[in-house]
């Protein structure tokens, strides 16, 4: 096997494990879900044919829950992995739909483009970059909104001190122990407890805090800049053009 195709296939089976475990590991993806949903509707009123961009979509979650309740838009998925574009692919069909392969930093490295969007959201993704890849992304974000747009980042963030990192490592294991008592899962607590530690030495992970990251917003020019919900590391903040 070439070292592509080695590339290739360990980044498949850590997109595959990702999405094995979201459930359990991303505190209350689903009331984040609804609220990333219902902000999005708060801010633009029942307009119609806006268009919308996932960026790190994934396998297209957040998209689906997203376009079953405002269907009456265009959906544009980017993701650097051609595994979660195609997985994206088989879980959305129909009309107003567009997948981009595309990393990150192409996204922010391409010249300036006429395509603009009015809802720009990601999820659990943006942390994979350096400080200064985020002051980097946030500022092409920004960019690539048309006046009035709104952009919601849902990601895990970097506690403040080792006190507070504690207290929300400790939060992150009780939920989701919480969770596998409410679902009767086979999964041994052992399991569980070492999450917090595997994803803090994993080198892809990169998370800021929240409060420098919501600087980064406001210095790349945002308004209305504020964090919309957060517990433990997870956080759902972002702001306008």
């Amino acid at each position: 096997m070439h070292d592509k195709d080695e590339k290739k296939s360990w980044d498949s089976e850590r997109a595959q494990a990702y999405l094995d475990n979201a459930e359990l590991h991303v505190i209350e993806r689903g009331r984040t879900l609804t609220i990333l949903e219902r902000l999005f509707a708060y801010h633009f009123q029942g307009r119609r044919g806006l268009k919308l961009l996932d960026l790190g979509c994934g396998d297209g979650f957040v998209t689906e829950s997203l376009r079953s309740k405002h269907p009456d838009h265009t959906f544009c998925l980017l993701d650097g992995s051609e595994f979660m574009i195609e997985k994206a692919r088989k879980r959305l069909k129909g009309p107003g739909l567009f997948f981009v392969t595309e990393t990150f930093e192409n996204f922010c490295d391409a010249p300036k483009r006429d395509d603009k969007y009015d809802y720009i959201y990601s999820s659990n993704a943006i942390h994979h970059l350096s400080s200064a890849g985020k002051r980097r992304m946030y500022f092409s974000i920004l960019q690539r909104l048309t006046d009035g747009g709104l952009f919601l980042n849902s990601d895990p963030v970097s506690p403040a001190s080792e006190r507070s990192e504690k207290w929300q490592f400790n939060l992150w294991i009780d939920w989701m122990r919480e969770f596998v008592e409410q679902r009767n899962l086979a999964i041994q607590p052992e399991v569980i407890e070492k999450v917090p530690s595997q994803y803090k030495n994993k080198p892809e992970n990169q998370p800021d805090g929240l409060f420098e990251q919501l600087q980064m917003l406001r210095e790349a020019g945002f308004h209305d800049v504020d964090c919309f919900y957060k517990y433990g590391i997870f956080a759902l903040f972002g702001g306008t053009r």
